[in-house]
């Protein structure tokens, strides 16, 4: 079911964000995990996630636009 795929993706994505040196694109992507309404909804961390990505890669719009988007929704 499309919730079980969700579930392992947030956990695939938090483990490749757990890692030494982890890509933005890691960050980003747990990122919009946690924006997405359900079970793992979590503005904070959604926050967090985007400002680290954005710690990598400052000139990529993608990490801008999910931190201002998360932002305003808090």
């Amino acid at each position: 079911s499309r919730t079980e795929y969700l579930e392992k993706a947030h956990a695939h994505f938090q483990d490749a964000a757990s890692v030494e040196g982890a890509p933005s694109s890691a960050f980003y992507h747990l990122g919009l995990s946690y924006a997405r309404p359900g079970p793992r909804h979590d503005l904070g961390a959604a926050i967090d996630a985007a400002r680290r990505a954005l710690e990598g890669d400052t000139k990529e719009i993608r990490f801008w636009h999910l931190l201002g988007l998360v932002l305003a929704a808090q």
